[in-house]
């Protein structure tokens, strides 16, 4: 049970990252209700394509990543294109933790009096600290996880304790149910529940345990649900859309709802508090992903994941993500939003559903006798996700 519970940990952490300072600011145009719909929508996909992983990693020895399991199943292009996808997600979700994670760590170091770039040192002192974390291996990386998701909850109780007297039901009841706008907004709600990467990293600990993998999916994913739901009322409940400090504003000035909640309180706890609990959510978030892109690179490259292979694994990790974070200094939405409607539409719906469909009928392995493998759910996904997917692009090129 111990092992289930911090493998839902992880999952947790990894989910609730920057999606806690970006998804009510990305969903002040439409109001809570309608962000709220969303959410179950994506978390009911999410939870069903990691269901998915779960049930094609059984089929693979174990530590097969998702190039293995695509090469198997869909040939050297479901390989190619699910492996670029996935590259594509990880690391533009790692340059969104760092580039807002840096901010936060030197905020709350409160360092003045710099003479080279601020965002230089945010950046740096925040891959130098995690490129060490990840160094001590997946056993210190659990542990760590399952802690820091246990202060963040009590951290979170402390903020909405100190957010509640400013709670306005007016806000929270603001709704515009635009399709274009929740549309729009669905691709990050994506990313915020985003752990396909570290599906298969779960079946080592868990034996292949298929109770214990299900139960720690939806443990995992319904407690990030919690935590978002929350969270986002708390915010649009307190914060009003306009002004210079309104969720509007947050959006332009590419400020996390973390900072809003702080300038309207005012209270000096809350300050720290909002630092620690955000630090924390990008934490767990960031060394989730990373773990996952290890593996990733360890099942492509045959290597294992100890002496000088895991340290070329880690700066395969963490190199890419510190230049494109240098070049790209307010990218922090538009990373995640390309994340969800591009990357999460392909590796997290499409790449999952085919992977059912080719394993269980057109090889018939052996799988759980659920539902959600039925044809009909697994049309669902795929059509869920080609219309995100079709959507997003149509807005880029049109933008």
């Amino acid at each position: 049970m111990t092992r289930t519970l911090s493998s839902a940990l992880m999952i947790t952490g990894t989910c609730v990252g920057a999606g806690m300072l970006a998804l009510p600011i990305a969903g002040a145009e439409i109001g809570l209700l309608p962000s709220l719909f969303v959410m179950i929508v994506a978390w009911a996909f999410m939870t069903t394509t990691g269901l998915f992983y779960m049930e094609a990693a059984r089929w693979f020895e174990q530590g097969a990543h998702l190039g293995q399991m695509t090469q198997a199943l869909l040939g050297r292009g479901g390989r190619f294109t699910a492996s670029f996808i996935y590259l594509f997600i990880a690391y533009a979700s790692l340059v969104a933790y760092q580039v807002e994670g840096g901010k936060v760590m030197l905020a709350s170091l409160s360092i003045e009096g710099l003479t080279i770039s601020k965002h230089f040192i945010e950046v740096c002192l925040f891959a130098a600290l995690f490129s060490c974390v990840l160094v001590l291996g997946a056993n210190f990386i659990k542990r760590l996880n399952s802690i820091l998701v246990i202060l963040m909850c009590t951290l979170y109780i402390a903020i909405l304790y100190f957010t509640l007297p400013y709670f306005d039901p007016s806000l929270a009841l603001r709704q515009n149910w635009d399709i274009k706008a929740i549309c729009q907004f669905f691709p990050l709600m994506l990313t915020s529940f985003s752990f396909p990467g570290i599906v298969p990293a779960l079946v080592l600990p868990l034996g292949g345990d298929v109770k214990k993998m299900r139960l720690a999916i939806l443990l995992g994913t319904t407690s990030a649900f919690l935590f978002y739901a929350t969270w986002m009322a708390a915010v649009m409940g307190c914060v009003e859309l306009d002004g210079n400090w309104g969720l509007r504003a947050a959006r332009l000035n590419d400020r996390g709802a973390s900072a809003v909640l702080m300038h309207l309180v005012g209270q000096p706890l809350l300050k720290y508090a909002a630092q620690a609990f955000s630090f924390m959510a990008i934490a767990t978030s960031f060394l989730g992903i990373s773990w996952g892109l290890i593996y990733f690179f360890a099942d492509a490259l045959k290597w294992g994941i100890s002496g000088k292979q895991k340290g070329w694994l880690i700066a395969l990790v963490s190199i890419p993500a510190v230049v494109c974070a240098l070049l790209f200094e307010t990218i922090f939405f538009t990373a995640l939003e390309l994340s969800g409607g591009i990357g999460d539409a392909v590796v997290s719906g499409i790449i999952p559903a085919l992977l059912i469909w080719v394993g269980v009928y057109r090889r018939g392995y052996k799988h759980s006798k659920s539902f959600l493998l039925s044809r009909g759910i697994l049309l669902v996904i795929v059509t869920l996700a080609a219309s995100m997917l079709g959507f997003e692009l149509f807005s880029l090129v049109n933008h």
